[in-house]
């Protein structure tokens, strides 16, 4: 009986060693991933939250007199990034709501024409002067989705290019009928992304030391495309630079998947 306690004592022992640096792994874990997360969002808050600081600050207190286009320049550009600080929390608070299965979806049929125009309409002050082509053939199906959702991908995927592309390079967005779905692309002229990092560009963290894509809005709009049950990738465009692909159901309506 001694020895048979002794060894239960052992196991029990073992057991729990085990159980202690299984915590230990995974609390290092979420302090890694809270690290990460702080370090991802805070970079894609920086730049916006910078603008607007130096506008305000312009503002208030002006070097010289400013004209009236100059105040309205400024105005401008604090209402253009206050929009897009807007568009990133509401995402942020989504893509948990998604991870935690706490989002429904509200799906509708959809044009992927009126897609493409609400996320261009959204964009236009960001866009400027920059040429968008849209490639969409009137016949291609409606789409079911839900619209915001796959708006903000859509949105994502144009700042993105943006970002990336120089200022005079048309961005190109096509669609059509791939595999009993629509997938719709995004395309721009900028450095591509290479094929080692073509897997890694979407992840929620990542930041590559070379200044190459990456950061919260790609992983968003991976998280709202899988959402849907569909895929997302990035390939070679056509003419260099990156084209990012995802792909949509098809609206019941059409006779097929919904």
């Amino acid at each position: 009986l001694r020895t048979f306690a002794t060894h239960a004592a052992l196991a029990l022992e073992r057991a729990q060693l085990r159980d202690r640096a299984v915590r230990s792994e995974l609390l290092e874990e979420i302090d890694r991933l809270r690290h990460a997360l702080v370090g991802a969002v805070s970079h894609d808050l920086r730049t916006p939250l910078a603008t607007m600081k130096v506008a305000s600050s312009i503002l208030l207190d002006p070097p010289t007199p400013l004209s009236e286009s100059d105040m309205y320049e400024l105005h401008g550009l604090i209402d253009l990034e206050t929009d897009r600080l807007t568009r990133l929390v509401t995402s942020l608070l989504d893509m948990t709501r998604i991870d935690a299965g706490a989002l429904e979806l509200r799906k509708t049929s959809v044009a992927v024409v009126d897609l493409v125009n609400d996320a261009v309409s959204a964009l236009r002050s960001e866009l400027g002067d920059r040429p968008v082509e849209v490639s969409i053939p009137d016949t291609l199906p409606a789409v079911r989705v839900d619209r915001d959702l796959i708006g903000q991908v859509l949105a994502n995927l144009i700042e993105n290019a943006i970002r990336h592309a120089p200022s005079s390079t048309m961005i190109t967005m096509a669609a059509g009928l791939c595999g009993g779905r629509v997938a719709l692309s995004v395309a721009d002229s900028g450095p591509g992304v290479p094929d080692a990092e073509r897997e890694t560009v979407f992840n929620r963290f990542v930041r590559f030391d070379t200044g190459g894509r990456g950061g919260l809005g790609l992983a968003i709009a991976k998280t709202f495309v899988e959402a849907h049950d569909e895929r997302i990738w990035v390939e070679e465009g056509p003419d260099g630079g990156a084209r990012f692909v995802f792909t949509m159901p098809l609206s019941a309506s059409n006779g097929s998947g919904g």
